[in-house]
């Protein structure tokens, strides 16, 4: 076998998505027949380094593919955010003024009340973690807060921006961007 062929059950296994049918990928044989049919066509004089450079070009193919195909390994926990929390409905207000992501007045008062600390003070931790596991729950770990970390994709950029104009007013004003990121990710 080829190295630039799989077989049908390592093609199973890898999950792959090929375009081609098993009756349309080539066997063995027909990649060397064709390779030295192609080869033949070639009228300029190829070197060493247009072999490597192919090479290089083959590895990238194989990267991107892998990455592709370990990226769905992940989709499989993804939750996608019910249309619920993008709307605006009754008693669905906004988690903050103009931040376009709805929750129930139920657990928004709830989340205020389990955040609250001493002097009357919210704990924008606390009302991060309680509006991430309320709407991501247990798939939260398959987040990342901007999308930048690994394949993980980014929580709902509505959602974001909603919850540190939130966690932003409950620091009282002393809450920088890299430690809200920072904070989404350590939950996720």
């Amino acid at each position: 076998m080829n190295q630039h062929e799989l077989s049908d059950d390592e093609e199973k296994k890898s999950g792959s998505n090929s375009s081609l049918s098993s009756d349309e990928a080539l066997s063995a044989e027909d990649f060397e027949t064709s390779a030295r049919a192609m080869g033949r066509t070639i009228t300029v004089k190829v070197t060493k380094r247009d072999i490597a450079l192919q090479k290089m070009l083959f590895a990238a193919l194989e990267y991107s593919y892998q990455s592709e195909n370990g990226f769905e390994k992940y989709l499989k926990g993804i939750v996608e955010i019910p249309d619920r929390y993008l709307r605006n409905a009754r008693n669905m207000p906004e988690i903050s003024p103009m931040a376009g992501f709805y929750l129930s007045e139920e657990k928004i008062s709830y989340i205020n009340l389990q955040s609250r600390k001493e002097g009357n003070v919210s704990d924008w931790k606390i009302i991060v973690r309680k509006v991430l596991l309320q709407i991501y729950g247990a798939t939260i770990g398959h987040y990342a807060a901007k999308g930048t970390r690994g394949q993980q994709p980014a929580i709902n950029r509505l959602l974001f921006k909603g919850l540190f104009a939130r966690a932003y007013r409950a620091s009282m004003e002393n809450l920088n961007p890299k430690d809200f990121i920072k904070y989404i990710n350590k939950c996720a």
